[in-house]
């Protein structure tokens, strides 16, 4: 209801299973883009295995609308799962949370989304819980092999000192946990995309009236923080984070966005990315100044 195929194409909008199912470029087999110009561009077909001329899918996933309008979006399906089962585990700290996540996200029996949330995120969540960090694991599969999985992420989270406790889940919890990232209201998302090693240091550096749900698998820190304390965060966030991460503003009210480097620095690749543009949309009409380096 919050989303469309094509919005979710042009933002490359990932959600909770990107690690087990993949992103949105791994879903796209075909994909029509109209330019200034009327021409419409195609790329791809209605089969895997099509290969023929330029990935021009690529060039305009996650491109904001910036190189042109996509008309149509031809993707693979997934069967719809016999059974999900959900587990949480609770640590005191980031750290084995996020190894157990982890862990288990690259086992054979991988769950279908493995996320550590803090206590706060938890109960925005419509859960609570008395320790400082939950990692919550989401079943999928056939029946068999998700009873299989349960065990393995009980021994998993006990292994790395954790505790498996029963909870009264809300039907809408993972409806909760997805749509935490896009949050409405006065609020704003920092996103943090980096090494997995960097991620405990990154935890470490919440303001306590933040927010943060962690993508382990992934290498995604979601940091939901206040709009006086979204500056000093974002730029903590991002030194933390180093050359090899990427920090960036998901989502913040206009009034706030202004004065936020969204983006930050724009990347080795720039002037390609800056070629592209020039190329595809020579009049700039195309959601000018929306993208990295205000392309």
């Amino acid at each position: 209801e919050r989303a469309t195929v094509g919005g979710m194409v042009a933002a490359n909008t990932n959600g909770l299973g990107r690690a087990r199912y993949g992103t949105v470029r791994d879903w796209v087999i075909g994909i029509a883009v109209a330019y200034p110009s009327g021409k419409v561009a195609r790329a791809g077909g209605k089969v895997v295995k099509n290969v023929a001329g330029y990935d021009l899918m690529k060039l305009h996933i996650g491109a904001l609308g910036t190189l042109g309008v996509v008309a149509e979006v031809n993707l693979k399906v997934q069967a719809i799962p016999e059974s999900e089962a959900t587990v949480l585990g609770h640590f005191e700290t980031a750290t084995p949370a996020v190894a157990a996540g982890l862990l288990l996200a690259r086992s054979y029996l991988a769950p279908a989304a493995a996320i550590v949330l803090d206590r706060r995120a938890l109960w925005e969540c419509g859960l609570t819980a008395d320790w400082r960090w939950t990692l919550a694991l989401k079943l999928e599969g056939y029946a068999r092999d998700v009873d299989a999985a349960r065990d393995q992420a009980v021994g998993a989270i006990r292994d790395a000192g954790g505790r498996v406790e029963g909870a009264d889940l809300p039907a809408t919890f993972w409806d909760a946990v997805r749509d935490w990232s896009a949050p409405d209201g006065d609020v704003v998302l920092l996103r943090a995309i980096a090494p997995i090693a960097a991620i405990p240091t990154l935890s470490g550096a919440i303001p306590s009236e933040a927010s943060v749900i962690i993508q382990p698998a992934a290498g995604v820190v979601d940091l939901r923080v206040a709009p006086s304390s979204a500056a000093p965060t974002l730029q903590r966030v991002r030194s933390l984070a180093g050359d090899e991460g990427q920090v960036v503003v998901a989502s913040a009210p206009a009034s706030v966005k202004s004065s936020l480097d969204v983006w930050g620095p724009p990347p080795p690749g720039f002037p390609i990315m800056r070629a592209l543009k020039q190329a595809l949309d020579p009049n700039g009409i195309l959601n000018p100044g929306r993208f990295v380096g205000g392309i």
